[in-house]
């Protein structure tokens, strides 16, 4: 049984896809998460990273969107702390001190998008 004269378990070898990306001219490679966030115009930077502390939350959310959620996960994905970022603001700051030291990963959503990073809280 096959497609286009060839078999399912006999693919062509060296066949590969191109799409267009914002940096690579008119072909490239995939687009990545932060390439899709920045054509909408989403944008999370967290800072200082290593913390202590706290965090600043610098954000842009898309300009449909009202609100977004953060959570912060431990390395088990159990999430340990959450916020709301809304539209009109820019910035949050994140009080960080219920947390124990170790490596954690916020991800913010806001609506069909979202940005996943590593937080780094050294204490």
């Amino acid at each position: 049984m096959g497609v286009y004269g060839y078999r399912y378990d006999d693919c062509p070898f060296g066949v590969e896809f191109h799409y267009p990306t914002k940096n690579s001219g008119e072909f490239g490679t995939i687009p990545t998460e932060e390439d899709l966030n920045k054509a909408v115009n989403f944008s999370v930077n967290i800072s200082p990273n290593p913390a202590s502390t706290w965090v600043i939350v610098d954000y842009t959310l898309s300009p449909d969107a009202d609100k977004a959620q953060l959570l912060i996960s431990n390395m088990l994905g159990v999430t340990v702390a959450s916020c709301n970022l809304l539209g009109n603001d820019t910035q949050k700051v994140l009080d960080l001190r219920e947390l124990t030291s170790g490596v954690y990963t916020y991800t913010v959503s806001c609506g069909r998008y979202s940005q996943t990073g590593k937080l780094v809280i050294v204490k």
